[in-house]
């Protein structure tokens, strides 16, 4: 097929009130505008329609579509055909002329859709579509499990035919939510997790506590960088990079079963500060449920009460497998890999039960917690989605 046009679909956002609903396809369909032009594709032009968006001016072979796939928001994307038609006879003459080749010798289905069209109905498309295409060579019609799905869409005079549908993340529109402060190390979880907020249209702003020096540091940025730049459109996220070893001096003043949690909760008051200063709502971490000894329930718990506001922990009730699956899916498995484990540099022995009273009588005595907000605000550096995404690999 030489393709004239993309036409994208959303889920969850078709459900929403009136009101909302407009304005999450509005804010789509800006964020779609905006993936395209930093990729490079500045003639396309992109519609709203009545439960679609409609993307023309594109190139011949449709590459944008695989751009639209990393928005957020949309949940598929099909390289299409645009035609006009007059009546149904007219309809299925074009179409099956677009899709005679596809199906040539193949199993295949018709699936139909109208809109703002009450002259025939979807079944009438699938019906006498479907005769005509085997008419003209298909091998027969299987409706469980065809080689080929012919998709039919008609508005009010005009017609897209399409046989793909590429997937996309789903979820609401980049930025449609409040502001959130992700902490990100680059390992699996955190990225991941980041990127589970996005989805839900957070806007999420990134802190990484650099506790390894340079080596933990590049390999974040490595890792930040799949993440933000071929997901972030809509809003462009703040990096804010911690310099954070000024903290161990004084964990050596804790049991070592504590230092770990300690290391934690510092992370923690200091992205509090951090999203206090930028007026986000939450903070968010890639904690899963006793995946390791400072993710237990009683360490949560113990590293929690240093701060007021919510916690949110996207991956709590995924295991490791599920959440390295979804860094393939996302792009950040290949620099997540090579990432060490720094936080070891806490203490080896850590406690999977450190008592919680015992941890803030520890931080009120060597470690307030005023004086950590101040390190950590004055040891950030603030990196821009623009000065990452112009980094070398």
């Amino acid at each position: 097929m030489k393709y004239n046009c993309i036409l994208i679909k959303f889920g969850e956002i078709g459900v929403k009130g009136s009101f909302a609903r407009r304005r999450m396809q509005s804010m789509l369909a800006r964020n779609i505008e905006e993936a395209l032009n930093e990729s490079g594709f500045n003639s396309a032009t992109v519609k709203v329609l009545p439960g679609r968006i409609l993307v023309e001016g594109i190139s011949e072979d449709g590459k944008e579509a695989f751009i639209i796939s990393k928005v957020f928001g949309v949940t598929g994307v099909s390289r299409a055909i645009e035609g006009e038609y007059s009546n149904l006879e007219d309809l299925v003459a074009k179409a099956a002329e677009i899709a005679e080749e596809e199906v040539k010798g193949k199993v295949f289905m018709v699936r139909g859709r109208r809109a703002e069209e009450n002259r025939f109905t979807s079944k009438d498309i699938e019906r006498a579509l479907g005769a005509e295409l085997l008419n003209r060579g298909a091998l027969k019609v299987n409706l469980e499990n065809p080689e080929v799905t012919v998709w039919v869409e008609a508005r009010k005079g005009k017609f897209f035919i399409y046989t793909e549908n590429i997937r996309g993340p789903g979820g609401l529109p980049f930025g449609t939510e409040g502001k959130i402060v992700s902490l990100v190390s680059g390992g699996f979880d955190s990225p991941v997790a980041a990127w589970m907020l996005m989805k839900r249209g957070a806007k999420v702003d990134i802190a990484f506590f650099n506790i390894g020096g340079k080596e933990q540091k590049e390999k974040f940025l490595d890792t930040v960088k799949s993440l933000v730049c071929n997901w972030c459109f809509g809003y462009s996220p703040k990096i804010f990079i911690v310099e954070h070893r000024w903290v161990f001096p004084y964990l050596e003043k804790f049991p070592e079963g504590f230092r770990t949690v300690a290391l934690k909760a510092s992370m923690y008051i200091g992205a509090e500060a951090i999203a206090e200063k930028e007026g986000a709502k939450a903070i968010a971490t890639g904690e899963s449920l006793a995946q390791v000894s400072s993710q237990t329930l009683d360490n949560l718990y113990a590293t929690e009460q240093f701060i007021n506001i919510p916690v949110l922990r996207p991956l709590i009730g995924m295991d490791k497998e599920e959440i390295i699956e979804l860094s393939r899916r996302i792009g950040t498995y290949g620099p997540s890999s090579k990432m060490i484990e720094f936080c070891a540099i806490a203490g080896q022995r850590a406690s999977t039960s450190v008592d919680a009273r015992r941890l803030l009588m520890l931080f009120s005595k060597n470690l307030p917690i005023d004086e950590i907000k101040s390190q950590v605000l004055s040891n950030i550096t603030l990196m821009k989605k623009e000065d990452l995404c112009r980094m070398g690999p």
